[in-house]
């Protein structure tokens, strides 16, 4: 969110940033605030780069003046107003408002009134698309076993084809499944660790730096190094800090956050998951696992209560049972203040499912055709793309283009850990980089 202070001398300026500056740098970099400061006489050229103009308190009146012009050049230009004692009164708010300043703030109020007015105009951004949706999917499972690294390595790869901007965040430090079979074998992880033990600071840049790329639109994080520092993040409070500070930075240069939550419940797990705007519950095709329904849901509600706003799908792998016994154990468990659960979404059994791991593809482009249909539906009908109008899957040309290459081997998704060492110089790894971009 670019900034431009705008005010009568320097030294208003700077100070009033000095003020935005005040905000926690979590919610600095949350928001990616970037500050211009600006006098009166060249606002004009700087408008086209910015977003929200701040109108200083020493600007008095000519603030009214300078709004319409704003308002003039840049429509959609968002103003707030700093006011001093004697200008901060009801008959100059009414002048702001027809003048186009959406919120008046008076030049004694605390930072966090202008954080909460930044917070409300960056969820409108993500609304409208001008900024990341930055929307975090939970994907787990009643037990091991029932498909969810593999379910989440296909939306991953699903969701970039349909130009989302993707972090698969692999959570499960026990078996590295979703990294292993991403090929993600590089030294990645020794940051996440640095992160959670103090030896690294976790910032914007260096979570970006941290992040392999698996494709043209998507990323993995890997899990901890060591096994300590894996327990540590899932299972401690410090971790817990460590997690809530990677979702916000992700929740700005990402579209979708997909996590491989593994097994293990502790604080960062039930923290997703409460934070979550989707969550994916697979289940086996077995009996035991329809009749386990019931039992997590309870343990769920508890978890994520209060968020009602979160989407709850369950996802039934293979053909065991049946979604009308699914839908029944679900029922009778969810809460009024939890999740919402939708009607189950079945994912039949695809033999080449067993065999995606370590192909430089997922099921989605390794499956047949009526596999990669049912992704498609599960993934509109969890919210991750727009929604399907009809029956009849139509893919872009410039996604059946993409889906030939890969078929052929000509292009490749995931697999680029293998071709990256860890400590490389900048330069170096965005060379390398390009290399590989070019050979695909």
């Amino acid at each position: 969110m670019k900034l431009l202070i705008l005010d009568e001398t320097h030294e208003s300026q700077t100070k009033l940033a000095a003020k935005t500056l005040e905000l926690h740098p979590l919610e600095v970099e949350k928001l990616d605030l970037q500050i211009n400061l600006v006098g009166e006489l060249d606002y004009q050229s700087k408008l086209a780069k910015a977003d929200v103009v701040v109108l200083g308190a020493g600007l008095g009146d000519r603030a009214f003046t300078l709004a319409k012009c704003i308002r003039q050049i840049s429509p959609e230009i968002h103003l707030i107003m700093y006011a001093s004692g004697s200008n901060y009164t009801e008959r100059n708010f009414k002048i702001a408002y027809s003048a186009g300043i959406q919120k008046v703030l008076s030049e004694h109020s605390s930072s966090l009134d202008l954080l909460q007015e930044l917070l409300s105009i960056h969820k409108k951004f993500r609304q409208e698309g001008k900024t990341s949706r930055g929307e975090l999917v939970v994907v787990t499972g009643i037990n091991g076993g029932v498909g969810v690294t593999t379910l989440c390595a296909a939306l991953g790869e699903l969701c970039s084809d349909y130009s989302q901007k993707v972090l698969l965040w692999d959570l499960d430090f026990e078996t590295r499944d979703l990294s292993r079979a991403l090929l993600a074998f590089s030294g990645e992880s020794e940051a996440v660790s640095g992160w959670i033990n103090g030896t690294e600071q976790l910032t914007r840049d260096n979570l970006l730096h941290a992040t392999i790329p698996i494709g043209t639109n998507a990323s993995l994080l890997m899990p901890p190094h060591r096994l300590a520092e894996g327990l540590d993040l899932l299972c401690h409070p410090d971790g817990l800090d460590i997690a809530q500070r990677i979702l916000a930075l992700a929740r700005v240069q990402f579209d979708l956050i997909i996590v491989d939550a593994g097994g293990i419940m502790g604080p960062t797990k039930g923290y997703l998951m409460h934070q979550a705007e989707k969550i994916a519950l697979m289940l086996g095709n077995s009996a035991l696992s329809c009749s386990g329904v019931e039992t997590f849901m309870s343990v769920m509600n508890k978890v994520i209560e209060s968020n009602s706003n979160s989407r709850l799908s369950v996802i039934c792998q293979g053909g065991g049972a049946t979604l009308q016994d699914v839908a029944k154990s679900i029922a009778p468990s969810a809460s009024p203040s939890g999740p919402i659960p939708s009607q189950p979404l079945l994912l039949p059994h695809d033999p080449l499912g067993a065999f995606w791991a370590g192909t430089n593809k997922t099921l989605y482009s390794l499956g047949d055709k009526t596999t990669q249909q049912n992704l498609i539906r599960i993934a509109s009908s969890i919210g991750l793309i727009e929604p399907l109008e009809d029956e009849t899957i139509t893919m872009p040309l410039e996604r059946l283009s993409a889906r030939i290459l890969k078929k052929t081997g000509i292009g490749e998704w995931g697999g680029l850990a293998s071709k990256r060492v860890r400590l490389w110089g900048k330069s170096e790894r965005k060379l390398k980089a390009d290399q590989v971009k070019e050979v695909h």
